[in-house]
């Protein structure tokens, strides 16, 4: 897994994640699409997803909201998808509210490249987060969405994350 800081003039300050997970690219591109899926790993780590929702269609609307396991914080996480390409590549935007403050819109971009078997299924994701204006928020969520690839391996592995 590799992650890099890039600033771009039009695009702000970027995350960029690249990772192998043990799934076809078509078990992982459900993971970002269906609602249950998002549940069950898009929460950050310290968090549990308290309500899940997905129209995963162009212009289609996302929600995710959020508790903190141990205190009374929560937040959202909501956006709309720009672009679905079973099973390769989606794009979608990104806002979190915090309190009620929502940061800037992100746009979020994965692209899925199968590198697997038949026997040994394999999927390689390029992750890209663009639109950051602070290094801080750009580097809490990079720690985020590290978490949340750690706990999106998990759910492709165990039991009941095993449905296709």
């Amino acid at each position: 897994m590799t992650t890099t800081a890039r600033h771009h003039d039009d695009r702000g300050l970027v995350i960029e994640i690249e990772q192998e997970f043990p799934a076809t690219r078509e078990r992982v591109f459900r993971r970002w699409t269906d609602a249950d899926a998002l549940a069950r790993w898009f929460a950050p780590p310290g968090y549990t997803t308290v309500h899940s929702e997905s129209d995963p269609r162009p212009g289609g609307r996302w929600r995710l909201d959020f508790q903190e396991r141990t205190g009374p914080h929560r937040y959202t996480e909501q956006g709309a998808f720009r672009e679905l390409d079973p099973f390769g590549r989606l794009a979608l935007t990104l806002t979190q509210v915090d309190g009620g403050h929502p940061n800037p819109e992100t746009l979020v971009s994965v692209e899925l490249d199968d590198i697997g078997t038949a026997d040994a299924p394999r999927t390689r994701m390029r992750f890209t987060q663009s639109g950051y204006r602070s290094l801080a928020l750009r580097n809490d969520n990079e720690q985020g969405w590290l978490g949340c690839f750690t706990s999106l391996v998990h759910d492709l592995t165990s039991e009941t994350g095993g449905w296709p």
